[in-house]
């Protein structure tokens, strides 16, 4: 009896017959609808992980070949649409990597230039307990987009390394006076909340292109790291999808380019 069994692109949801065709798929010109062999299935992997898991969810599912098919055009802001999603696996990803407790505080935390009264966002604020109760702040950013890394940025982080949370709070207020959105600055500072704050504040970046020797300043993390890590408890359903359709071809591209 012949076999009904699909094979599903992890890249852009297409259905193949064999294994065999739809590796040919995956590694054909993308002029012809194939991918230039992004994200190929013959590569081994640090994760013993189905490379064509099928998502329990089918809403995640769709989710995640949309974000994989609209990737490839021009002026489709990727980074942006994950940055969600990625937001609730980054908590788990951290501790496993740092240890201690990691709490997601805000999106977009705007950190003020020195001098100026412009500002740059990082991606993301957390707090991090260390197992002997001590606070500290992370800044966190992904870049899941290789046009999206600047160094100018990095070097807005690299003067700020030696601050504190407590100026840092003080440019966030100098900022807000300065918008007309003032509303959304003090439901950001509420976020934030008024205990005392930490001392200490570290910048990790997440990218597929460390840059240690040009800023070795800060934690620099991969994609193949995350693709490592055990589900968390929280999401074990869904994490499975998440490492094999949108952590998986970020870490496949880290390779092929190592």
């Amino acid at each position: 009896m012949k076999s009904t069994k699909q094979f599903h692109c992890p890249l852009c949801g297409i259905s193949a017959a064999s294994e065999h065709h739809l590796q040919k798929h995956i590694n054909g010109s993308s002029r012809y609808g194939g991918h230039d062999g992004m994200g190929r299935t013959d590569q081994p992997s640090p994760v013993p992980r189905p490379a064509l898991s099928e998502p329990a969810d089918p809403l995640l599912r769709d989710y995640l070949v949309l974000l994989n098919r609209w990737r490839a055009v021009p002026k489709y802001q990727y980074e942006r649409a994950t940055g969600t999603l990625l937001a609730l696996f980054l908590p788990s990803f951290l501790e496993w990597k740092l240890g201690g407790s990691v709490t997601l505080i805000a999106p977009e935390f705007p950190l003020k230039k020195a001098g100026s009264a412009q500002s740059t966002n990082a991606d993301f604020l957390l707090n991090r307990r260390d197992p002997s109760g001590q606070d500290e702040w992370i800044l966190a950013e992904l870049k899941t987009d290789r046009s999206s890394r600047r160094d100018d940025q990095l070097q807005v982080y690299q003067a700020l390394l030696k601050t504190t949370p407590g100026v840092l709070m003080r440019g966030l207020q100098q900022v807000e006076a300065r918008s007309a959105k003032k509303q959304k600055y003090r439901y950001l500072r509420g976020l934030i909340g008024s205990s005392p704050l930490p001392d200490k504040v570290r910048f990790v970046i997440i990218s597929q292109d460390p840059e240690k020797d040009a800023f070795p300043e800060f934690i620099w993390l991969t994609f193949r790291d995350w693709q490592e890590m055990p589900a968390p408890p929280r999401w074990d359903t869904q994490w499975p999808s998440v490492r094999d359709h949108l952590i998986g071809p970020l870490a496949d591209e880290e390779k092929r380019s190592s």
